[in-house]
């Protein structure tokens, strides 16, 4: 299987996952996407994914890493970054 590139690196750690972007993308890209996730007006998290998620910590945006909180794996954030990802570069 031909598997796309992420525009980041996905780590599962204990009880969330870390999603570590490049530093060519833009802190203020990265905020706005993951508001939207988190007022759930994006159009890249899924209904299934937004149940698992219990919160992102952005706290870490100075590294370009967001933490995600919840029953979720990292396949499934990389799934939905990969869905994110083309809008991060939009903007």
């Amino acid at each position: 299987m031909n598997e796309k590139k992420l525009p980041a690196n996905i780590t599962q750690k204990d009880g969330y996952v870390e999603i570590e972007f490049s530093e060519s993308m833009p802190k203020d890209a990265i905020e706005k996407q993951v508001n939207q996730c988190i007022a759930e007006t994006c159009d890249c998290c899924t209904p299934e994914f937004r149940e698992k998620v219990v919160n992102f910590d952005v706290s870490e945006l100075s590294f370009n890493k967001v933490k995600v909180y919840g029953t979720i794996s990292e396949d499934e954030v990389k799934g939905n970054v990969l869905s994110c990802a083309p809008k991060l570069k939009r903007k």
